[in-house]
């Protein structure tokens, strides 16, 4: 098949990505540092790479005026403005222990600055049931969650914070709000936790529904078993081991279920019709890079293959051409190829059609054409397969 048509009487442009995602996004990727003998912990697996100075001035951070980190939001949720998102300041709390660290323990500031983010996880933390949590004060729209909800991303993250805070200063209330906040993912979505337990596996749920739903988030759970193997490793404590080839055990059984055959799903089970996919060159190259962290941990080489096919999909090397475009710079039709947000393939004559070179011949299985919102979203389309230059076979809907 060289040749794939589709004409649209309409602009056919790419839905965004859930905007929740982008809470997660930023601690993926960094290397792993090994403490001096000053100082009782390692660094954090997985710290963000960049100094925690330019973290807390870069794009929408900033310190407030008890130089706690914010990121602001502006007129989002409400109008939500600055705000101290908990995951965030784990991030930039354990950049400021691998500055510390990295001075020899010498520069008094950075651990100033890292206790100043544990003391806040601490007065901040909102128990129920035993539970220590980090709450979030909006409506999550994408998983229908309301505010006050909670993410079993950051629980770990933030408990492993406090422990290294206890190493510093030998006060046990860190490590006490540290175990109350892991004891979220001992606990089922019903029971006010962040787990959902399937016969012998266990998913780790980015956006806990306590009405029992399971949306199985993949890059948020596995950012949450790295910071669950952080934690356990730091304490020796087994129960979290088992946890872990639970968790394990959950991306490899259901790992067939994220192809969307030409990028990842973003998550299995959101509410409404519709599956979120993960972009390319976003959310599906994060997948990439979160397999092969799991088969590094693992050696399961069931997770290499994933990310190699996961990874196929960055190296799409179609050819894109249409009618027309908008703006042939921003949007040309390169931009409709499942690389989602900002960025789309968008025409106001109508009708109009967007063609995909596929180079070489290959087996199709379906077209995905998908709108940046109802209103820009096709009314009717065809679709039509040619081979060798011959129609092959189309269909309208």
């Amino acid at each position: 098949m060289n040749d794939l048509v589709c004409k649209a009487p309409c602009v056919v442009e790419i839905k965004k990505c859930a905007i929740i995602s982008v809470f997660f996004y930023l601690t993926i990727g960094a290397s792993v540092v090994y403490a001096d003998t000053c100082v009782k912990y390692s660094i954090a697996p997985r710290t963000i790479s960049a100094p925690a100075s330019s973290y807390a001035s870069s794009g929408m951070f900033s310190l407030d005026e008890k130089g706690i980190l914010v990121y602001d939001y502006g007129i989002a949720y409400g109008d939500l403005g600055k705000f101290r998102n908990p995951y965030f300041i784990s991030n930039y709390a354990n950049a400021l222990y691998r500055d510390f660290i990295n001075s020899d323990c010498k520069n008094e500031s950075y651990k100033r600055a890292f206790l100043k983010q544990a003391d806040y996880l601490v007065r901040s933390a909102d128990y129920e049931n035993g539970i220590a949590s980090w709450r979030y004060p909006f409506r999550n729209e994408v998983f229908d969650l309301p505010p006050g909800w909670i993410s079993g991303i950051g629980q770990a993250r933030i408990a492993a914070v406090l422990l290294r805070a206890w190493g510093l200063t030998g006060n046990e209330l860190y490590r006490g709000v540290a175990h109350d906040g892991m004891e979220a993912y001992k606990h089922t979505l019903v029971e006010g936790g962040v787990i959902t337990k399937d016969n012998d596996v266990t998913w780790i749920e980015e956006a806990p529904s306590h009405d029992g739903r399971s949306y199985k988030i993949l890059n948020g759970h596995i950012t949450a078993l790295s910071g669950i193997i952080d934690y356990g490793g730091l304490t020796g404590d087994q129960q979290w081991g088992d946890l872990v080839r639970r968790a394990v055990a959950a991306v490899r059984r259901d790992l067939p279920k994220f192809d969307a055959g030409f990028t990842s799903y973003y998550s299995l089970g959101q509410p409404g019709p519709d599956r979120i996919i993960a972009p390319r060159e976003d959310y599906n190259a994060l997948h990439v890079e979160q397999l092969l962290w799991l088969y590094d941990q693992t050696s399961d080489s069931e997770f290499l293959v994933w990310a190699s096919r996961f990874q196929a999909y960055e190296l799409n090397g179609y050819k894109y051409a249409a009618k027309g475009s908008v703006d042939p710079i921003n949007h040309g039709p390169d931009q409709a190829a499942g690389l989602y947000g900002s960025r789309y393939w968008s025409h106001a004559d109508f009708p109009t059609w967007v063609e995909v070179d596929l180079v070489e011949a290959k087996p199709v299985s379906g077209v995905w054409i998908d709108g940046n919102s109802q209103k820009a979203s096709p009314r009717s389309y065809s679709v039509d397969a040619f081979v060798g230059g011959g129609i092959g076979r189309g269909f309208m809907v």
